[in-house]
């Protein structure tokens, strides 16, 4: 939000409802938060549906306890990328949204 951007968010929401949530709404970014290695085992699906279900391009960032260093792991996951902290969420969000006006992000938590 102090980004400018129009945010929603919400914890733990079930697949189905993020999966509405972003069919439902113009998200620019969709953010995850995995907090233990069984949620980051099923974010490639997760990541995948919402792709399908937003049918417009989206820029998917991950972070969370379960991120840890792994270059590699956005990749695999199907993310855009994935950060290690809240700033650096913002950091990544902003490089790649560069000259895009601020829009919605939805910010959630598994």
């Amino acid at each position: 939000r102090r980004a400018g951007w129009a945010t929603q968010s919400g914890a733990a929401l079930d697949e189905d409802a993020l999966v509405t949530l972003v069919a439902a709404r113009a998200f620019d970014l969709v953010g995850l938060s995995a907090g233990s290695q069984r949620v980051l085992a099923g974010l490639p699906r997760t990541i995948a549906t919402l792709r399908r279900a937003a049918g417009r391009p989206i820029l998917v960032l991950v972070g969370g306890p379960a991120v840890g260093d792994d270059a590699d792991l956005g990749r695999r996951l199907g993310a855009d990328a994935v950060a290690g902290d809240a700033a650096q969420a913002v950091a990544l969000a902003e490089h790649h949204l560069a000259g895009q006006p601020p829009a919605h992000a939805a910010a959630l938590e598994g």
